[in-house]
């Protein structure tokens, strides 16, 4: 594997420490290494498995203890093991929709702190055939065996994974359960490292891009990968908040958003493409909702000023995408709820593909995607001029994804059947390009922040040197600040 000269010197040291402290058998503080390692992994995004490291993981899963389960598996419950905790993102709320239409009894696990985030989750696990814990954030020890306990005690035939590219205590708590116990991981993060690649029995991909990565290089077998495409929630009821600048009549308004390290590259080439639009559209503007500004797009509101706006992000979300006139997806790295928000609210989503990671998460994707910035360009222009080229072009959007219906029916044959309605191509995606965006966004300093991050003294004692290089940096950038 190609990585940095920092990145890969500070691998090797954590890979040693683990070795030595499983050799010790201090499995806590060697558990705790390995989870910094893959939080480093994830971040850097370079690779999708480490050998090295995968190895020395099997090998403390080997002498932790286990637990054994003798009672008779139930076929009506099911366990969902939440290591996010994030009751208004990711996949969660749609799998325990389901499975709470199905019918089935579903004990719902996840962290201590994490009730004040579970506003909509709340609304199904809380219901009374239903049970919610909250595991105590302490050791990873006693976290794994107070979880393994859970699952083996619950006695569900159907388990799920939904786990953090880090998550040693879940990960290690599935790949230990006793036979008979299936095991299912919804893969959320399939663009991006994570550990344990035997912690279950079926992996849950939602396209073929996932599926190659798993397959090719995680080095998981094909019969252990199903393919489930997923839909946004959405909340029809919300009344839209409003723009956050008076319309005036014969305007017109192009909306982006997402976080905004997805608009950063060394082209700065999603603020050329606002720009373009802006001068050819004297009559568009720009609204952005995510979560900061950066430098790009304070040129932009100094060169269209009065036209481009930012917002934080709202939870009207489908509700402003019916109210403008056009979506632009973020470049480099694609949006992936908004491109589908977009679609279910009837707008185009106009996306640049820079590569493979953009696509796969539409049912339907003509007129979507495009090579080459003039062709997009030209697309949009005409889009917002011609009222019979918009038509063509949103005629099907909505079917673009999967019905909460045909959801739910695919899961269950996944639960019954181990199939779903939905084939792999199996085809090969080049992720050179992918992952050449995260290495030009990578900053060195992010080896050493995991490592402060820790907050642990024990953690600290082995990491002297790299804490007082982190300390020579901050002092540096803050001097280069002031100046």
């Amino acid at each position: 594997m190609m990585i940095g000269k920092d990145f890969s010197a500070i691998r090797q040291k954590n890979l040693r420490l683990i070795q030595q402290y499983t050799a010790k058998g201090n499995y806590e503080f060697a558990m705790r290494i390995v989870a910094l390692q893959a939080n480093m992994s994830y971040q850097y995004n370079q690779f999708y498995f480490d050998d090295e490291l995968e190895v020395l993981w099997q090998e403390i899963l080997r002498r932790l203890p286990r637990l054994q389960g003798e009672q008779v598996l139930d076929t009506r419950r099911v366990l969902w093991y939440d290591a996010f905790g994030l009751g208004n993102r990711g996949l969660a709320y749609i799998y325990l929709e389901a499975l709470d239409r199905l019918g089935y009894e579903i004990l719902y696990i996840t962290y201590d702190g994490t009730q004040s985030t579970l506003t909509r989750i709340k609304k199904i696990v809380g219901k009374e055939r239903h049970t919610c814990i909250f595991l105590p954030r302490e050791n990873i020890i006693p976290q794994y065996e107070a979880l393994t306990k859970q699952i083996i005690d619950w006695g569900a035939e159907v388990n799920f994974l939904y786990t953090r590219p880090d998550d040693v205590a879940g990960i290690a708590a599935f790949q230990n359960l006793p036979p008979g116990l299936k095991r299912y991981q919804v893969n959320l993060t399939d663009h991006a490292y994570w550990l344990g690649t035997n912690a279950f029995d079926i992996c849950i991909e939602f396209r073929d891009f996932g599926a190659y990565i798993s397959h090719a290089l995680r080095q998981i077998p094909q019969e252990k990968l199903k393919m489930l495409p997923y839909y946004p929630t959405v909340n029809r009821e919300a009344k839209f908040k409003g723009f956050p600048f008076e319309k005036q009549p014969g305007q017109k308004v192009m909306f982006s958003g997402g976080s905004i390290y997805k608009t950063q590259d060394k082209e700065g080439t999603f603020y050329q493409i606002v720009a373009e639009l802006l001068t050819a559209n004297d009559n568009l503007l720009f609204w952005y909702a995510g979560n900061k500004k950066i430098a790009e797009f304070t040129a932009l509101e100094r060169k269209f000023a009065g036209r481009v706006f930012f917002t934080a992000e709202r939870d009207d979300l489908y509700q402003m995408l019916e109210q403008v006139d056009v979506y632009l997806n973020t470049y480099p790295i694609s949006g992936a709820l908004m491109l589908q928000y977009a679609a279910l609210a009837g707008k185009v989503p106009f996306t640049l593909a820079h590569d493979a990671d953009a696509y796969g998460l539409l049912l339907l994707d003509k007129s979507v995607y495009y090579h080459q910035q003039a062709d997009m360009v030209d697309s949009i222009n005409r889009y917002l001029r011609d009222d019979a080229y918009r038509q063509e072009l949103e005629q099907g959007m909505t079917e673009a994804v999967i019905t909460p219906e045909k959801f739910i029916s695919n899961l269950q044959k996944l639960i019954t059947d181990n199939t779903t309605g939905y084939d792999f191509t199996w085809q090969k995606f080049d992720v050179a390009s992918f992952q050449q965006t995260y290495l030009e966004c990578w900053n060195k300093k992010s080896c050493y922040r995991n490592i402060v991050a820790q907050k642990n003294i024990n953690v600290y004692g082995h990491y002297v040197k790299e804490i007082m290089v982190w300390i020579a940096m901050m002092a540096r950038d803050s001097i280069c600040h002031q100046k």
